[in-house]
């Protein structure tokens, strides 16, 4: 079997063996809404988060990107008008996205968008993707094969990459039976690919109906003995279901309150759903633009007057159907989570990812013009961060309640009390223990097709960030950063930028962020810069000397005053901090996701 595991830091200065953690950082979303702190989670627990994920995205790309939100954006009255010339005449069951998703309309073969949404999901806490392999006999099998090589190389590269685990159809059909013998044979007979495996009950997990199977036959008989069994609900309004039951079930999307799929004799739940949004309403499953998409339970839907709040820098803010803008704020997804964290299951599968398409019909359910599954950014189900209003919002809230179901592993070290020379050696920096790995390979590059007539490329990042760390003494903090490769600025103005974020950040800040410290490469210095919203920059003090930043070979130091960040004393200063380079040019954070290299990736810091 080959040998695929997460590889730690190949830093230089690592003073041990080093992986990244993503438990250790915090993040602030455009809400203001804060990631949860080990504190406030507990410690980490034997719980599981599955999320559906779509590989079929490369067979309809060789159509136009049509973009629901904004097609209706223009012309509203052909919501529910199948024939208005805006849709082109395209026939029914054309492919439309509800939204342009962060890396643009990307297919299944875009190694780029693949590890960047690696890297995002691993960092959330998911621990297996369910592909979505429930009509006829698509497997979709080159696409979830190339993706499968992006993340074995993503998992050598020190990712925690979810498993793969595929849900076949709702029920135990001949072609049911065709795709277990398929991806048994292609896919789970590879050892190279058990790295990939998910296991339940001590066997890989497969949702899909055993019946379909023949247990007369040898091949039938050994895929019967190789898988752990659950069947596929379809339904949304599934009635909860036993443990001990001869057919074990799970699901994929529930209203709320949600199903629970194996109620155990002691109460405990085996697997329930938490959902974005649902194609249903009180009378039953409709097309996500019946009634012009007010028939639907959409994002911001909740049942009854719930409400739920949270810290905005200090002050409490609640979300309740009033709330302007509601749609931001996943008022169905929370409300889910809530009900789920409430029951505690083993196992959470969440919907969803990626679908981000949707058939235009004529007719679905008595609606004309028909999106059933997905329509505009408030009837629609993914987390991926879109370029639509909600941006990566869904993606934060879907990371900070993973964190309060799965619990979080403690920072296992305080900030280093050091003085450092940063016109010294690096080696200075050896015995600092407050210290944070990076990925390998976050700065790819970019050159690919996208839907038709697209295209998308661009250079990998200057610098490649491997590892960094922080000190501090009575009158400084210190921060070091080590590259894959000799740091160069190119000449250009979005080198290396180090955003840090301190207690006194408020709702004026820059999304958290209230100081960015700016290398000057040749000169030997560093800008101090205050950050306030929409990016906006002023000098946070008037010291020419506040801040020293030298570059030597693959190492970049860099000393900035207490003072000058606020942070006053002589103690331990409580700071996060991140890194970008060749990004952040008009302040706009979801270029982190896309542009050059952010260390950790998009909102997220490290925290001292």
């Amino acid at each position: 079997m080959a040998d695929h595991r997460i590889e730690p830091s190949h830093s230089t200065l690592a003073s041990r063996e080093l992986y990244v953690q993503p438990d250790f950082w915090g993040a602030t979303d455009a809400l203001g809404r804060k990631l949860p702190a080990a504190g406030e989670t507990g410690a980490k627990r034997n719980k599981f988060v599955g999320l559906f994920y779509w590989t079929w995205h490369t067979a309809q790309s060789g159509r136009p990107a049509r973009n629901v939100t904004e097609i209706l954006a223009k012309n509203p009255e052909a919501v529910n008008d199948f024939s208005h010339p805006v849709w082109e005449g395209t026939p029914s069951g054309t492919a439309h996205f509800w939204g342009k998703p962060v890396y643009g309309y990307y297919h299944d073969r875009d190694e780029f968008t693949l590890r960047k949404n690696a890297e995002l999901i691993a960092n959330a806490g998911v621990d297996v993707l369910f592909f979505d392999c429930t009509n006829g006999d698509f497997l979709w099998d080159d696409d979830y094969k190339f993706l499968a090589k992006v993340y074995k190389k993503a998992l050598a590269q020190g990712i925690n990459v979810p498993k793969f685990a595929f849900m076949l159809n709702f029920c135990p059909c001949d072609t049911t039976r065709t795709m277990l013998r398929r991806v048994y044979k292609e896919f789970y007979s590879d050892s190279d690919n058990e790295c990939l495996f998910f296991y339940w009950e001590g066997k890989p997990v497969i949702m899909a109906h055993p019946e379909s199977l023949d247990p007369q036959e040898p091949l039938d008989r050994e895929i019967l003995d190789f898988f752990t069994f659950r069947h596929n609900e379809p339904t949304y309004f599934a009635a909860d279901t036993p443990y001990d039951a001869d057919r074990k079930w799970w699901g994929w999307c529930s209203v709320y309150p949600q199903t629970k799929y194996g109620v155990k004799k002691d109460g405990s739940v085996e697997q329930m759903t938490v959902n974005v949004a649902q194609n249903a309403n009180d009378n039953g499953l409709n097309a996500m633009n019946s009634n012009g998409g007010k028939g639907v339970y959409s994002r911001s839907f909740a049942k009854g007057d719930y409400t739920y709040s949270y810290d905005k820098f200090g002050t409490e803010a609640t979300v309740s159907k009033d709330t302007p803008d509601l749609c931001l704020y996943g008022r169905n997804f929370q409300q889910q989570w809530d009900y789920a964290l409430s029951v505690d299951p083993d196992f959470i599968f969440v919907t969803g990812w990626n679908e981000l398409i949707a058939g235009r019909f004529d007719e679905w359910l008595g609606t004309p013009n028909a999106f059933p599954d997905q329509f505009d950014y408030e009837h629609s189900r993914d987390c991926e961060p879109t370029r639509t209003v909600l941006g990566d919002n869904y993606y934060y809230q879907l990371c900070a309640n993973i964190r309060r179901y799965k619990g979080l592993d403690a920072q296992n070290f305080k900030i280093n009390k050091k003085t450092i020379d940063v016109d010294g050696d690096v080696s200075q920096w050896k015995d600092v223990t407050s210290e944070f790995a990076a990925y390998r390979g976050s700065g790819l590059g970019r050159d690919t097709t996208g839907w038709k007539g697209l295209y998308y490329k661009q250079p990998a990042a200057p610098n490649e960030i491997i590892l960094t760390k922080c000190a501090y003494d009575s009158e400084n903090v210190y921060f070091m950063c080590e590259c894959e490769k000799d740091i160069t600025d190119e000449g250009d103005a979005s080198f290396m930028k180090l955003l840090i974020t301190t207690p006194a950040a408020g709702e004026n800040s820059f999304d958290g962020f209230d100081f960015m410290v700016s290398p000057r490469m040749r000169r030997k210095e560093a800008v101090v810069e205050r950050l306030g919203k929409g990016y906006k920059r002023a000098p946070a003090t008037e010291d020419a000397n506040a801040a020293r930043a030298t570059v030597s070979g693959r190492f970049l130091q860099i000393s900035v005053k207490r003072e000058a960040l606020g942070l006053d004393g002589d103690g331990i200063p409580e700071f996060g901090f991140k890194w970008c380079d060749a990004n952040l040019m008009n302040g706009d954070f979801l270029d982190l996701y896309t542009l050059g290299n952010a260390v950790p990736a998009g909102r997220f810091y490290f925290k001292a």
